[in-house]
């Protein structure tokens, strides 16, 4: 472990374990330094536009114009699930349009009971023979749809919780119909769309 006093700068870091003094600064090759002073903490290179920065008057903020890594990102957890790129494991706010290219898909041809992975997803059910899809409590705000994409009638029924649709129908009625699925809360589910 290299200990950092103040003004003391090291080049070309490799694999070391380095311990810094706040007021001390220390820079590594263009995009691999980190730099520690008395207003900001710097990682990636010492400019305002580093890999990550964090403002040393406020510990809770993070500010960045890149967050590059080419591994999994956990936030309130030290295991990422292997098929996500980002885990966060609590409340998480976005002020401002989150895109996404794909949505996941959940193809099935029998029945099946829908589960916490396929909340903002599609379940696409394809079978020619009619299919029912069990919805189980879900908390609040959870939603997902389903998609018949078969010629098989698909019926949703509840376990443990409470349909409700305008129709009073939970059928979707015809083959490349959909149905949305969005829990008022964790006893009552509200389906609508093709039924």
């Amino acid at each position: 472990m290299a200990n950092l006093l103040s003004g003391t700068r090291i080049f070309g870091i490799a694999n070391v374990d380095v311990q810094l003094n706040i007021g001390a600064s220390a820079y590594g090759s263009s995009n691999g330094g980190v730099l520690v002073n008395n207003t900001s903490i710097y990682i990636g290179n010492s400019t305002s536009n580093s890999y990550f920065s964090q403002t040393a008057a406020n510990v809770a903020t993070l500010t960045a114009t890149t967050i590059y890594t080419t591994g999994n990102v956990g936030i309130g957890t030290a295991t990422v699930t292997s098929n996500y790129r980002a885990e966060v494991n609590g409340n998480f706010k976005v002020d401002g349009l989150i895109t996404s290219n794909t949505i996941n898909l959940n193809n099935q041809t029998a029945n099946l009971s829908i589960a916490a992975t396929d909340s903002g997803g599609v379940v696409v059910v394809n079978s020619a023979n009619p299919v029912t899809v069990t919805v189980p409590t879900q908390a609040a705000g959870y939603r997902t749809m389903v998609l018949r994409l078969g010629a098989g009638t698909v019926t949703l029924a509840g376990s443990g919780v409470t349909l409700q649709s305008r129709t009073g129908a939970f059928a979707i009625t015809a083959q490349y119909g959909s149905a949305s699925v969005l829990f008022a809360n964790s006893t009552v589910a509200v389906i609508d769309g093709s039924i």
